[in-house]
């Protein structure tokens, strides 16, 4: 190889490596989508359990509920007879792309309801106590 060309394919080498690092989504976007995600399949189960339940047996619905949706913290019953369940969820997202590997946990606390119709989830703000008060980098709203 010519002596003169070394420093210029040395050069584009970085310069495309640069590039590409740069041009991929950033960690707190994909740390976001994810527990996004999350979120939507414990609807998912939470509106499936719900619907295929009979009302009449809340402690069974308190069962099934805790046994498929991990980080349930708090179920309770409206005046209606719908059950309301509270749920933490957190990930840890790492990234090994580029130069830098990039690290981000991310949580967020959730109450799920069923008004006889459907299912919907709101954000709530997480107790001060339990594994909920656990550092995360960001506390992702969820809609």
């Amino acid at each position: 190889m010519n002596r003169r060309a070394t420093p210029c394919i040395v050069m584009m080498t970085i310069s495309v490596v640069l590039l590409s690092s740069c041009a991929r989504t950033p960690i707190e976007e994909i740390a976001r989508n994810s527990i996004r995600e999350k979120a939507n399949e414990a609807l998912t189960t939470y509106t499936h359990i719900v619907q295929n339940t009979d009302p009449i047996s809340p402690e069974l619905i308190r069962q099934k509920v805790e046994e498929a949706m991990p980080g349930v913290y708090s179920i309770t019953w409206t005046p209606a007879g719908h059950p309301t369940a509270d749920i933490y969820l957190r990930d840890h997202v790492t990234t090994s792309g580029g130069f830098w590997a990039e690290q981000r946990t991310v949580s967020a606390c959730i109450r799920y309801s069923y008004n006889a119709e459907a299912a919907a989830m709101k954000s709530i703000d997480c107790p001060s106590t339990g594994p909920q008060a656990q550092y995360s980098d960001e506390r992702v709203a969820i809609p």
